[in-house]
């Protein structure tokens, strides 16, 4: 089974069609047609926000693990560090709105940082 199977799996699982779940990871609707045409592997760089949203690990829809269960706060502590955690934390006590515009401006702050090289 590839990504995009796992992606199909878990969307049909909650009962979602393909336009609501591109709707809930902010995509464009053609995506996963384009994806499924071999037309572009942009899905690659979308898979932290696709795993989120379906309630799975990016490990998972890459096949290096058969359980979709979503990482647990402390398994991820021990991957990345206790920082992390308590960043976690710390946006887990922000209003919603508040919450959405930290994670935009980090989304922007990595991507420049990726961009750099």
């Amino acid at each position: 089974m590839d990504i995009l199977d796992r992606i199909d799996l878990l969307r049909i699982e909650r009962g979602w069609s393909k336009s609501e779940l591109l709707r809930r990871v902010g995509l464009p609707n053609n995506a996963i047609a384009e994806w499924a045409k071999g037309r572009n592997r942009s899905y690659l760089k979308h898979l932290s926000k696709i795993a989120k949203v379906l309630g799975t690990s990016v490990e998972f829809l890459r096949g290096e693990t058969d359980d979709p269960s979503p990482p647990t706060i402390e398994a991820l502590a021990e991957e990345v560090g206790e920082d992390i955690v308590f960043l976690a934390r710390k946006m887990n006590s922000l209003a919603p709105d508040k919450r959405e515009l930290l994670l935009k401006m980090l989304d922007a702050a990595f991507e420049a940082i990726e961009a750099e090289g």
